[in-house]
């Protein structure tokens, strides 16, 4: 009885023990995946509030459309040799601490890989041991410009805590935001003091990666805004469908 119970007792402790590690151990590897899945975990992606642009409409915005803002619409990251963009993280994915509901408020921008492993010689993914601005899943090339999605002012554009950033006015009540940029292509602006205008499919910038990601993964984060500042953003999903796919255009 002696040698039963201490059986019994000892497995009462392993029990618990083997089931906590392998919970320990699926939580790991879904946090893994889910890290690889969306590259972006920066705090916040915003402007503060004097950064950014006062577009809004006469009178209260209410839904957003579900039409296409006016005029022409392309998306915000050209294609490379013949891929086209995607997004790799999208609207509502959980962002820890900021100021504007710990919730993903746009588009990360990338490329992805077609199969496991491929380009890795080209562009090779991070791993425990190396920092890379690639995940094993999606790629950015070095020099890929970020576009303007549509014809618009620069409202204000410079250096940001998530690296180089525009806001792109279209008129009330639409602005697009574009961050995590490691050089401008337009004039540093604030409040629109500039007034330069830019049409859709001008290149901004340079992607890079947010100086907040301790990973250092290079993609674009895209912003749609309607009936006012970044507090107004709206999912951009439904308006990155319908827009048009570039090639990089040529410039000096």
């Amino acid at each position: 009885m002696i040698a039963d119970q201490e059986i019994t007792r000892g497995s009462s402790v392993l029990v618990p023990m083997v089931v906590g590690a392998a919970a320990v151990g699926g939580f790991l590897w879904w946090s893994h995946r889910r890290n690889d899945r969306t590259p972006d975990r920066a705090p916040d992606d915003g402007f503060r509030d004097d950064d950014v642009p006062m577009v809004m409409p006469a009178g209260s915005a209410g839904a957003p459309p579900s039409s296409m803002p006016p005029g022409r619409w392309v998306f915000p990251v050209p294609r490379w040799q013949g891929r086209d963009p995607e997004v790799s993280d999208g609207w509502g994915s959980l962002r820890i601490g900021g100021n504007r509901g710990g919730l993903h408020r746009g588009a990360d921008i990338m490329f992805r890989r077609r199969h496991r492993g491929e380009l890795i010689d080209v562009f090779p993914p991070r791993t425990p041991l190396t920092r890379s601005p690639h995940t094993s899943n999606y790629f950015l090339p070095a020099g890929t410009f970020v576009l303007a999605a549509a014809d618009g002012e620069i409202w204000s554009a410079g250096w940001t805590p998530t690296g180089y950033s525009v806001v792109l006015s279209h008129g009330a009540p639409w602005a697009t935001y574009y961050t995590h940029m490691a050089s401008l292509r337009v004039g540093e602006t604030r409040r629109g003091a500039s007034k330069e205008r830019v049409r859709a499919g001008q290149p901004l910038g340079i992607v890079g990666a947010s100086p907040k990601d301790a990973r250092g993964v290079a993609h674009l984060h895209f912003e749609t805004w309607y009936g006012g500042n970044g507090n107004a953003a709206i999912d951009p999903a439904p308006y990155l469908r319908r827009a048009t796919f570039i090639d990089a255009p040529e410039v000096n």
